[in-house]
């Protein structure tokens, strides 16, 4: 066996054990990987090891059997990472979620105070619910037909479809007062639609941001419109990072799809959501929280999904 030929089958194991790692480090059920294993074991042996023993091939030929191999080894697996992680750019999500029944009949808005999950249902009503899931108050909306909520640090803000208004308000927890949210302000929104779609509203410190349709407004806390952008699908979902807005869309009949952008609305990553359809979205305790459902005709959940920094 000559240098060449020495040098040829150690890459050629490298590329193996590689492949044969990164298929068990990606979550692929064990059948799967142990056939697809056995299946570049073969190739190699049959490719690789026996000409270069029997001396059938010369060390180009092998050079160019490791190098197939290695393509191989490396399309598979990478391709099977990116069916059971979804990644873009420097963020990976897991591709499973945690998920609880939502209280109402369905939420379309939801916002995180910094401890607790509030969530606006089309019955009218807001609900507090912790973590895990327990209802720990209903609260009567400002208006009726409450779709995207916020929460600035000290008050809500929320959009309802009867006027197309966003309202700030606030809810007395003292039980001294009808639960009801008390509004302190209200404008017109930027809203050009109306119907089956949802609307989103975040907060990024000093504004709110406001979905419609296929478009992203960023307006002050009166109203005025400071800059807006187009999205090139029908946003389900909106959301605040402390850095970047987070966009979900729906692409029945497979999952939404999560997108990051940046405040011109310039797409830095895109994932499939570990979630059938979305209907609201929030970030919070460093996860996004997205209302929705699991299934066609499912009820509607709370999801929370674990968006990792690599």
């Amino acid at each position: 066996m000559n240098t060449y030929e020495i040098v040829t089958l150690i890459i050629g194991i490298l590329g193996l054990i590689i492949g044969i790692l990164t298929l068990f480090s990606i979550r692929v059920p064990l059948r799967d990987a142990l056939r697809k294993i056995w299946g570049y074991v073969k190739d190699f042996i049959k490719s690789t090891i026996v000409p270069i023993l029997t001396g059938k091939k010369g060390a180009v030929l092998q050079w160019t059997s490791v190098f197939l191999i290695l393509l191989l080894v490396g399309g598979i697996s990478y391709g099977a990472y990116m069916h059971f992680t979804e990644e873009g750019g420097e963020y990976v999500i897991r591709s499973t979620a945690e998920g609880f029944e939502a209280p109402g009949r369905l939420t379309q808005g939801i916002a995180w105070d910094g401890t607790y999950l509030w969530l606006s249902d089309n019955s009218a009503e807001i609900f507090k619910v912790d973590t895990s899931g327990e209802t720990l108050g209903a609260y009567s909306s400002p208006a009726p037909t409450p779709e995207g909520l916020t929460w600035d640090g000290s008050t809500f803000w929320i959009f309802t479809t009867n006027y197309g208004y966003i309202y700030q308000f606030s809810i007395d927890e003292s039980g001294n007062v009808p639960k009801i949210g008390k509004k302190i302000s209200s404008f017109d929104s930027p809203a050009q639609t109306f119907g089956a779609i949802n609307h989103g509203l975040a907060w990024d410190g000093a504004n709110l941001w406001f979905s419609d349709y296929y478009k992203v407004y960023k307006i002050d806390t009166e109203g005025n419109v400071l800059s807006n952008f187009d999205f090139q699908h029908e946003i389900a979902g909106l959301a605040w990072d402390g850095e970047k807005l987070w966009i979900a869309y729906n692409s029945f009949p497979e999952n939404a799809i999560l997108v990051m952008t940046d405040t011109e609305g310039n797409i830095l990553s895109s994932f499939t959501a570990p979630v059938y359809y979305i209907d609201a979205l929030t970030w919070g305790d460093g996860y996004l929280w997205a209302a929705g459902k699991g299934s066609l005709g499912g009820e509607s959940m709370i999801y929370k999904i674990e968006v990792i920094r690599k």
